[in-house]
């Protein structure tokens, strides 16, 4: 297994993260694939790492790290987290994880934040074993 931050997205690269992202979805049914074209803007975007496990040269897991400039400092966003679900189990979300906290305190980030579904248990106990703490919040999204 190896972690690796992805700056170009090849055609079987998309595939790969396409059903990667599927999984993550609450109704798989309704996933939209996302174009190559916005995946390779993702992996090319100076505010963004894109980070992914591969086991056998194949991408099996992903994470992305966003990073913004808000008038209180520079904070990073967690999106988009996910393990193939053949493949969970073996250490690999906690390896993205940890690739994309080194790549945060290397920009200077002194705040990451994340979230994730009630559901997603073993989500929820990785972050937290990772020192994430729960935040008091209420969640708004406005669909257009």
């Amino acid at each position: 297994m190896t972690t690796s931050t992805l700056k170009k997205v090849s055609s079987a690269d998309a595939v790969a993260l396409n059903s990667l992202l599927r999984q993550l979805v609450h109704d798989p049914s309704t996933y939209k694939a996302v174009p190559i074209k916005t995946l390779r803007s993702i992996a090319a975007n100076k505010q963004t790492i894109l980070v992914v496990a591969k086991e056998d040269k194949q991408i099996v897991g992903v994470g992305i790290l966003f990073i913004i400039t808000k008038f209180r400092g520079r904070y990073a966003y967690v999106e988009d987290m996910v393990v193939d679900e053949a493949h969970r189990g073996k250490g690999l979300g906690k390896a993205i994880l940890q690739k994309l906290i080194s790549a945060a305190k290397a920009k200077g980030i002194e705040t990451i934040e994340l979230s994730t579904r009630p559901s997603r248990v073993p989500a929820n106990k990785l972050y937290q074993k990772m020192g994430f703490k729960p935040k008091e919040t209420n969640v708004y999204r406005l669909k257009l």
